[in-house]
This record gives structure tokens, sequence and C-alpha cells, in this order.
């Protein structure tokens, strides 16, 4: 009996051992609002980080990474998302364009033998561009956790989309945005 039950423990401490070889990159843009009535824009997301790591694990053994999900498809339809609750279209063909930078984007945990720490760190560019016209502006934000034990990937994972959510809310009502499309 006893063995069996050893046998268990270490079969469910494995388990809890094997993460997933990505990060879950997927925020959920969901307030409402009248900023960018009739509005036409071009969306692009061009991911300009020097490593596509979104999560990086620092150990006593060591660093591992992890990559993302898709991050550019994903973060483009949560901004073009966000800009047609606004009001704007994101559909037909424009001359205005935005193309979303992705400068940093990543949650580095530093885990310790009996708790661990991690900051989501993000900074976004965009840059819309009608006619002669540019309009460039930057978009940072960072998030500080610490738990006990192990760190929950699934909690960095919510971390860095909540942090994202806020970054696209500040975009699509920024009044600079707003006055740059209306003239």
């Amino acid at each position: 009996m006893r063995a069996i039950i050893l046998a268990a423990s270490l079969l469910t401490l494995a388990a809890c051992q094997n993460s997933p070889s990505q990060i879950i990159i997927q925020p959920n843009y969901t307030a409402v609002g009248n900023q960018l009535v009739a509005k036409s824009l071009n969306v692009t997301v061009t991911d300009a980080r020097s490593s596509q790591s979104s999560l990086k694990i620092l150990t006593a053994d060591g660093t591992t990474t992890l990559p993302s999900n898709n991050l550019q498809t994903s973060l483009q339809r949560s901004f073009e998302a966000a800009l047609e609750r606004h009001g704007a279209n994101t559909k037909n063909p424009s001359n205005t364009l935005a193309e979303l930078k992705i400068h940093q984007l990543e949650a580095i945990v530093k885990q310790q033998t009996l708790k661990y720490r991690s900051e989501a760190i993000i900074e976004l560019e965009l840059i819309v561009t009608k006619g002669q016209r540019t309009f460039a502006k930057y978009y940072n934000g960072d998030q500080h956790g610490e738990g006990p034990l192990l760190h929950d990937k699934a909690k960095i994972e919510s971390d860095l989309n909540t942090l994202l959510e806020q970054l696209i809310s500040r975009m699509v009502t920024d009044v600079e945005f707003k006055e740059f499309l209306e003239d």
C-alpha cells in the first residue's frame, strides 16, 4: 500500500513538472465606446523583439524560455476588435495604416526554493500613417507578482493578457490618437 501511495505521489509531482512548451497570449478586450466612429484603418502587427521568448523562468539550475502561441495574429485580432468596439472599421481597405509594433512582451519569473517573483513587461508602439502625416506613440506597462512555492503558468499568462488589455484600452481611448484620425 505504501509503495502505491509513493508511486502515485511521484507521478503527480512529475506531471506537475511537465509544462507546455508555449505560453498562451490572447487578450480579450471587451469595453465599448464611440471614440473612433466612422474611421477606417488597415491594421498590421509587427514583432520587433530580439527574442521570441514570452516567458523566462530563472532558477538556480539555469534559465528556461518559452515562446507564445501566434502572438502577432492574436494581438492583431484583439487590437482590431478593440478598434471596432470603438466604432472604427478595420475590414474595408483604407489609406490610413495602423501598425502595432511589439518591442517587448515578456514575463520574467525568478523561481526560488519556496517562493517566486514575477514581472510582466510590455512595450508597444502604435504608428499610424495617414497620407503624409504620421502619429507614433509608445505604450508601456508592467505588473509584478509573487507567491509561495512554484509559479503558476496560468497566472503568469493571465497577468500578461490583462496587461495587454490595459494597453490596448489606453491606445483606443487615447485622445491624441483620436485627434490625429479626425484631422
